[in-house]
């Protein structure tokens, strides 16, 4: 039998309100943890802080706060211990408990550190699409989901029902989590809530699974230039840090390695029931603070209050965390601000977007379409670099999408099976920041193409093309070819 969801009320009588949580703010017992059920705020924060790590742009983005009763919920504590820190740090319980969710623009990759809490545990949490919007980005833009370990608080934000939130991303996991939340047998000899979390895992991974968007390593391992993994097991079973390095710089995403961080920082032995393995989970903590403060790197937490980056210190036979700096030093954007100029003089809305002439949009898409003029000649990769930002994708589908990268070698091998490939421009519409290109693609191949051997025979199909440009660049592209057509023409009669 499934648990029944429990659906908050906007308003009540109660000031608490015990809920069966499908997160990994739960132990392995049967006990419900406490949630406030009231706000402190009417509106929302700004949600996001930007920093950089070497020349990587780094962005903490808030999915939220609640507070949550620990007096019942943290285990290895001296009688009135964490009474006594909660109060020397001017804390009382229930305490603030931050979802923090960290975003990385590494290349022509935007890596997303845990995706939240979705919707599982009320209306004060959920808040990682707003936050990322107000920073600039769009959740499909995502190309990759590093998970530091598969509780629901920091998987439930992968889906919405059974909608994919972030529909490009491929999502990278520990084998040894996956292979330990997705087996049935752990499942069933699980206690509650342990055993229901098996559940909503299913959920919010099955539709990445089922498109092959999930991918598994082992250990330690270089997921991208820059970008690592560190095996961190105790809180779960296959719990990951990753290691953002760049100009001698480092920054670690520890996953769960705190959870109340005025108490467990100072006594690094105080456990939690969320942990699967309580002794190893502190042992690896002392292990982690240790070497922080030996190597001076800095170090992101989700559950710490926002943004969650500092550094950690040795404060006698404790330890203590140091916030980053604010910093907001960042110089006026000059064609932010001419636009902004424009848009007063006219006295148009903040959201609103300048359409672009016919003439203007050419310009932008031109040098795509040369590239796919005989691509064997040309340098794709220079010719597609004018015309699109480093996070272009381009989509065959929905569902389909491919970065810049992955984009050249397909028009390469294009060129190379049709030399003397040719995509004219035949119609160009625009609306607002839309563009729509009806093209022509002709060519005869000289190699297999499409999965035709070459006869001699040629192709000419019809092409769409919509392009969205931002800031003079095309950002994405959704395409539809004809290609049934071009097959039907080369193994048929001449064209």
């Amino acid at each position: 039998m499934s648990t029944p969801i429990v659906r908050i009320p906007r308003l009540t009588r109660f000031k608490y309100v015990n809920l069966l949580l499908l997160s990994c703010m739960l132990s392995g017992s049967a006990a419900a943890a406490t949630l406030t059920v009231e706000s402190k705020l009417e509106k929302s924060q700004a949600g996001f802080y930007r920093m950089k790590v070497g020349t990587i742009d780094v962005t903490a983005l808030s999915d939220g706060t609640l507070g949550f009763e620990v007096l019942d919920q943290l285990t290895n504590a001296k009688p009135g211990e964490v009474e006594r820190l909660l109060a020397k740090a001017y804390v009382k319980s229930p305490v603030e408990a931050s979802i923090n969710v960290f975003l990385i623009q590494l290349d022509r990759r935007l890596i997303l550190v845990d995706p939240g809490t979705g919707a599982l545990l009320g209306p004060k949490l959920g808040k990682l699409p707003r936050s990322l919007e107000a920073a600039g980005f769009r959740a499909d833009q995502v190309t990759d989901v590093v998970v530091t370990h598969i509780h629901p608080d920091h998987t439930g934000g992968l889906t919405d029902g059974d909608r994919k939130v972030f529909p490009n991303a491929v999502v990278h996991v520990n084998r040894k989590e996956l292979d330990y939340w997705t087996d049935p047998s752990t499942g069933e000899k699980s206690p509650e809530p342990t055993k229901s979390f098996f559940q909503q895992v299913e959920k919010s991974l099955k539709p990445y699974v089922a498109s092959g968007r999930v991918r598994t390593f082992e250990g330690e391992t270089e997921l991208f230039p820059g970008f690592r993994t560190l095996p961190a097991y105790g809180h779960t079973p296959g719990m990951t840090y990753y290691v953002l390095e760049s100009r001698r710089e480092r920054l670690e995403f520890w996953g769960d390695t705190i959870h109340v961080p005025d108490v467990q920082f100072v006594d690094p032995a105080i456990t939690i029931k969320f942990d699967v393995d309580s002794k190893q989970a502190a042992i690896q903590r002392r292990k982690a603070f240790a070497d922080a403060v030996k190597q001076g790197y800095l170090v992101a937490l989700p559950h710490m209050y926002f943004p969650g980056v500092g550094h950690v210190q040795k404060d006698g036979a404790h330890y203590r965390w140091i916030p980053v700096p604010y910093t907001n030093d960042a110089m006026p954007d000059a064609t932010a601000l001419a636009q902004s100029k424009v848009k007063g003089e006219n006295q148009m809305s903040e959201n609103k977007i300048s359409t672009l002439s016919v003439e203007e949009a050419r310009k932008i898409i031109a040098p795509i379409y040369e590239a796919l003029n005989q691509p064997a000649k040309k340098d794709v990769a220079k010719l597609l670099a004018q015309a699109t930002s480093p996070e272009w994708l381009s989509c065959t589908g929905n569902d389909a999408c491919v970065p810049r990268d992955q984009v050249i070698a397909r028009f390469q091998g294009s060129g190379e099976a049709v030399p003397d490939l040719k995509w004219e421009i035949l119609e160009v519409l625009v609306s607002s920041d839309r563009v729509t290109v009806r093209g022509e693609a002709s060519g005869g191949p000289t190699r297999p193409f499409l999965g035709v051997n070459p006869t001699g025979k040629r192709f000419k199909v019809m092409s769409i093309d919509v392009h969205t440009i931002q800031n003079g660049k095309v950002v994405r592209s959704y395409h539809l070819e004809d290609w049934a057509g071009a097959i039907r023409q080369l193994k048929g009669p001449s064209a």
